[in-house]
């Protein structure tokens, strides 16, 4: 992944969750991209960057997993920013990396 891409998909994920109500699932269309943000009651979100033949309930399904096992990991003191890890599903091929973002993403309140 490009520095490029990286920085768009990062800079998308962080704008869509902060313009989401708690609790929320929102779907944005971002180019020829979608992104799929699950924000949950306690803050703690997640975001899902897929082509258009991603179904957005697979999204949302492996979000809701993701979250929950992160929270019984790691203690809600321990949570760096609003959103931790960026899923991206990017290609045909359908590759998952997954781009912890949470050192470079800082807390801004």
């Amino acid at each position: 992944m490009t520095l490029f891409v990286q920085e768009f998909i990062e800079f998308t994920c962080k704008l869509v969750v902060e313009r989401s109500a708690l609790p929320s699932r929102t779907s944005v269309k971002e180019q020829e991209y979608y992104c799929h943000c699950y924000v949950r009651a306690d803050g703690l979100s997640g975001v899902v960057v897929s082509d258009a033949e991603y179904q957005q309930r697979v999204a949302f399904s492996m979000l809701t997993k993701v979250l929950d096992d992160f929270a019984v990991k790691v203690p809600a003191s321990q949570w760096v920013c609003g959103y931790c890890w960026v899923y991206t599903i990017i290609g045909e091929n359908r590759n998952m990396q997954i781009i912890d973002v949470s050192d470079s993403i800082h807390d801004t309140n």
